[in-house]
């Protein structure tokens, strides 16, 4: 499915709504309130790179790695999401994304996350 979208320019451009990629990155352009050319400088490509993946092209892998920290996952997800690695079993990309943000985490909020999840799992008896 293509939809027609409107930025906040005056440029008009097709996305395809069907691709799960393009559901992440529109999803974060969204949450952060930015416009194509906005996202593009946050992410480090041209824009009309990024509207070339908006619309489904594929990617490469540096792009991938750029859209890593823009999405907030880790590339090899990108990289599932993009259709360039075979998707995870049902249930094991959750733990991806986990181990990808603890791991991003400060060793201190480390141990406040397992001090956290000691005293929520000491709650259920």
């Amino acid at each position: 499915m293509v939809n027609t979208i409107l930025t906040k320019s005056v440029n008009i451009f097709y996305m395809d709504t069907d691709n799960d990629l393009v559901k992440a990155i529109a999803g974060e352009m969204e949450r952060r309130n930015m416009g194509v050319r906005e996202a593009a400088r946050v992410i480090g490509v041209s824009h009309p790179t990024l509207m070339k993946a908006l619309a489904g092209d594929k990617i490469t892998f540096e792009f991938a790695e750029s859209l890593s920290k823009f999405l907030r996952l880790s590339t090899e997800n990108v990289l599932r999401l993009a259709g360039l690695l075979p998707r995870l079993a049902p249930g094991s990309e959750y733990y991806e994304k986990l181990i990808h943000k603890i791991n991003s985490m400060s060793e201190e909020d480390k141990e406040h996350l397992m001090n956290y999840i000691d005293f929520l799992l000491s709650k259920q008896g």
